[in-house]
C-alpha cells in the first residue's frame, strides 16, 4: 500500500495521462484515498478500462509497479482503533511487530496506520486492517497479546456519545464495517501497487478497478477520532 504522498504523485501522473492526445481518455466523478489504495470512481465502462491499461505504463511515477484490479479483485478494509501502551518511547512500528509476533496466525503486513497520536506512554493508532486480519480479530473477542496481557483492537465509529462512553470504559463493539467506497456508479477503478497480491473477497458495486502494505493492558485515553 502506498503512503500519501505517493498516492499524492500518482494523482497527479494520471491527471498528466488525461493529457496526452486529442482523443477521449477518461471522465471521472471522484477520487479517494483508502488505506494506502488510490479509489477512482469512472462515469462508465470505457473511462475504467482506459485506466486500467494507462496505469502499468504511467510516465512520471517513480514508485512500485502499478497493477489495476476489477470487482471481487478489490481487498475488503476495516478501519480500527486501540491504544498501545508503554510503547511511546519508540516508534508505532514496534508496537505492530508486537502484536504480530506474539499473536500466532495473526500478520499485520497489510495494515496501514491513516492516524497516529501519542497519548501518556502509548500510541493511539486509527489501522485499516484487511479482511482476514479482522475475522482474526473478532474470533478473539478484539482482544490481542501484547506485552505482558492483552490490548483492545475495536472498530472506528464517528464521534457520538455512546462510542466516547464506549472509549472510556474499555467496552468493545461487536461488528465493524467495511471502509466505505464511492456509491455505484457506471465503473470505479482503484489503484494498489503490484506488490500486493492478497485474496480480497469484498463484492464491489458495478465495475471497479484498482492499481497496485486475562488482564488487559490498556489506557482510558480515548482513541482517535
Amino acid at each position: 500500500m502506498f503512503p500519501s504522498e505517493q498516492l499524492t504523485a500518482l494523482q497527479d501522473c494520471i491527471v498528466d495521462a488525461l493529457c496526452v492526445g486529442k482523443g477521449f481518455t477518461g471522465a471521472f466523478n471522484g477520487i479517494f484515498f483508502k488505506g494506502g489504495m488510490l479509489l477512482v470512481d469512472c462515469q462508465e465502462e470505457k473511462s475504467a478500462t482506459w485506466l486500467q491499461e494507462i496505469t502499468p505504463k504511467l510516465e512520471g511515477w517513480k514508485g512500485p509497479a502499478l497493477c489495476v484490479r476489477r470487482g471481487d479483485e478489490i481487498p475488503q478494509l476495516y478501519s480500527m482503533v486501540a491504544f498501545f501502551p508503554r510503547s511511546a518511547d519508540k516508534g508505532y512500528d514496534t508496537a505492530l511487530n508486537l502484536v504480530n509476533n506474539q499473536n500466532e496466525g495473526l500478520s499485520t503486513s497489510a495494515w496501514k496506520v491513516v492516524a497516529s497520536k501519542i497519548e501518556g506512554s502509548g500510541w493511539n493508532l486509527n489501522i485499516t486492517i484487511d479482511d482476514e486480519s479482522y475475522k482474526y480479530i473478532r474470533q478473539r473477542g478484539f482482544r490481542l497479546n501484547f506485552r505482558f496481557g492483552k490490548i483492545i483492537m475495536r472498530p472506528w465509529r464517528p464521534k457520538t456519545t455512546s462510542s466516547i462512553q464506549g472509549a472510556t470504559t474499555g467496552t468493545t463493539e461487536s461488528t465493524a464495517p467495511p471502509e466505505t467506497r464511492p456509491t455505484a456508479h457506471e465503473a470505479t477503478a482503484a489503484v494498489v501497487s503490484g506488490e500486493q497480491m492478497e485474496t480480497p473477497n469484498e463484492p464491489i458495486p458495478a465495475v471497479q478497478c484498482e492499481t497496485t502494505a486475562a488482564g488487559v493492558e490498556s489506557s482510558k485515553e480515548p482513541p482517535i477520532e
